[in-house]
């Protein structure tokens, strides 16, 4: 099975297909390339994804092509990545504190002055209590509950 095999989709199918797999499939191997620690978990869980959604569009040949570069080329990512600041910073994140932040680092901007809550006479206050027994008494009886004045 060649690309130009009569049995794969025509050519906008597939150019429609790759869009939609390769892009899931990209965004998530990127993920995996940028993460410290559960990446090779998604290197392997994606080889099959990689190797079946790609016959669709390319055939057999052009799919054992992209699964070997998926297969050399993810691991040489990860290891290039590993050598950046922001990867060493995210892995000894996760390691002390649990989380990370991946991406550009969020903005610390000093907190404004804001105005003060209002007073508690102002607040919310709840205009009538039901008591229980008014619920009850109303089921039973099926007219509208008293509405006492708090």
């Amino acid at each position: 099975m060649s690309i130009n095999d009569p049995t794969l989709p025509t050519w906008p199918l597939r150019i429609l297909l790759a869009c939609f797999i390769f892009g899931i499939i990209g965004l998530f191997t990127y993920v995996g390339i940028i993460t410290p620690g559960m990446g090779w978990f998604l290197y392997f869980f994606l080889i099959p994804l990689w190797a079946m959604f790609s016959i669709i569009i390319l055939g057999v040949r052009g799919a054992l092509i992209l699964l070997g570069t998926y297969v050399i080329g993810f691991p040489l990512a990860k290891l290039i990545v590993s050598r950046s600041d922001r990867y060493v910073k995210a892995q000894h994140d996760l390691k002390t504190k649990g989380t990370t932040t991946i991406g550009k680092n969020p903005v610390k901007r000093p907190l404004l002055a804001r105005k003060p809550l209002a007073p508690a006479t102002e607040a919310f206050r709840q205009p009538y209590r039901i008591e229980r027994a008014d619920l009850w008494r109303a089921f039973e009886i099926g007219f509208d509950t008293p509405r006492i004045k708090v």
